[in-house]
């Protein structure tokens, strides 16, 4: 068997094609780069859309709960109970502890106990909702409608 000598044009084939392999590894590198910069802007872009939200409906869970608080502090039962499921609601769409939904229940059992309030179809029906957005199974009936 005769093995020949490894010439010039084979040195230059295998430069080629290894030249060739980088390039192309190297062009995959840049395309994967630029899909990963979109993905970070894309998630960056909903972390904070995200965040927004939160500061968003915190505000108004302060808002509407504080609200509520002075207006069941004047015996406007009706106007408390408003805010408090209104506080309720916005605390459903936030990431924020949900003890404080314990502390809204207690106030409104405290308006159902301490001042008897007749609400319209609308209401019961609204505050309805509002309860099934929490997940809580506890029994919040016994207000009168008219």
């Amino acid at each position: 068997m005769d093995i020949k000598p490894y010439s010039s044009d084979g040195a230059s084939l295998s430069i080629a094609v290894l030249t060739l392999v980088v390039t192309i590894y190297m062009a995959i590198q840049i395309y994967n780069a630029f899909i990963l910069k979109k993905e970070i802007k894309k998630s960056i872009r909903k972390d904070i859309e995200e965040n927004s939200n939160n500061v968003l409906y915190h505000s108004m869970y302060l808002t509407f709960f504080f609200q509520g608080v002075n207006e069941q502090r004047k015996t406007h039962s009706e106007a408390a109970l408003y805010y408090l499921f209104k506080s309720m609601e916005c605390l459903t769409k936030t990431n924020i502890d949900k003890d404080k939904m314990d502390e809204i229940i207690m106030k409104i059992k405290i308006i159902h106990k301490d001042y008897p309030v007749k609400l319209s179809k609308d209401d019961v029906f609204e505050y309805k909702r509002i309860i099934l957005l929490t997940d809580i199974k506890e029994k919040k009936g016994g207000y009168e409608h008219t």
